[in-house]
């Protein structure tokens, strides 16, 4: 038997205790308190699972080191990370023209992008925050979720109004559209993220980068090379990353082509097959 974990029960605790102290609630701290609970009882509950099982995928680095709280020896773990399409996600500058007429922003407009569930905990807060510290940036928010409401409000609050879009859920063969259009791709969540696909769906398609240093991240995105990686939650650390992006064309495509590169040499869905299959083919034998 061969087990893929795209995520553990203590990568997932971390996430909802991170979400909880940035945004602390009676509420939060109850569920955060009863995932405690319940996640202390994860190895016995594995237990018999765990002597079964020849080989163990995980889809990044840390989603592997966490198996050990399970008791699965590192050697054991093969690291496989998540793949996408990166012929439908690339560069692509004949939507761009497109797709800012229909979200009423100028050709010359430096435009970041956020696109996914809108939760407490996946920190779009913080990107608005922050793009309050940068002037004459763009971001564009796509998805939906219970705090879209909340993050109109903070946006409005804010006098951001004019340089924050809402486009709601967006069909998934619009998104390598939308992405195409943006010159920066953000992640700025406060879960753990095993290891995202919007995040190498932003790299495929050729845009630097700037996320929370969480989870799998780090086995995606090479700090400085193709992109950035900031505290989760840190708003002036995502305003200053964001700032030197936005005023520095050159340096935006320096990390979007490094971004592409990465994607298509290590993140592509052919290479996720093949190293399963690599996986299987060894365990066979």
């Amino acid at each position: 038997m061969v087990l893929i974990m795209h995520g553990t029960a203590l990568g997932e605790l971390r996430g909802r205790l991170r979400a909880w102290r940035h945004v602390p609630s009676v509420r939060g701290a109850a569920i955060a308190g009863l995932a405690a609970h319940r996640r202390l009882l994860e190895p016995l509950v594995w237990g018999p699972t765990v002597k079964r099982v020849a080989r163990w995928i995980a889809v990044s680095e840390q989603v592997a080191d966490d198996l050990g709280y399970l008791g699965v020896e590192r050697e054991r773990v093969s690291v496989v990370p998540n793949g996408i399409d990166t012929a439908r996600f690339r560069p692509d500058l004949e939507p761009r023209a497109e797709v800012r007429a229909e979200l009423g922003l100028e050709q010359d407009s430096i435009v970041a992008v956020v696109a996914g569930r809108l939760t407490r905990q996946k920190g779009v807060d913080v990107a608005i925050r922050a793009l309050a510290r940068v002037p004459d940036l763009h971001l564009v928010v796509a998805g939906d979720g219970s705090a879209r409401k909340d993050l109109e409000r903070l946006a409005q609050r804010l006098g951001l109004a004019e340089r924050v879009r809402f486009v709601g859920s967006v069909p998934y063969q619009r998104v390598p559209a939308l992405l195409a259009a943006a010159d920066i791709g953000l992640m700025p969540s406060l879960l753990e993220e095993a290891f995202p696909l919007s995040l190498i769906e932003a790299m495929a398609t050729g845009l630097p980068v700037i996320a929370s240093r969480v989870g799998g991240v780090p086995t995606a995105v090479r700090p400085g090379v193709d992109g950035e990686l900031v505290r989760p939650g840190d708003v002036e650390a995502l305003a200053a990353e964001l700032g030197q992006l936005a005023a520095d064309a050159t340096r935006r495509a320096e990390l979007g082509a490094n971004a592409r590169k990465r994607a298509l040499a290590h993140f592509d869905t052919q290479q996720m097959v093949k190293a399963t299959e690599a996986v299987f083919e060894r365990e066979m034998r």
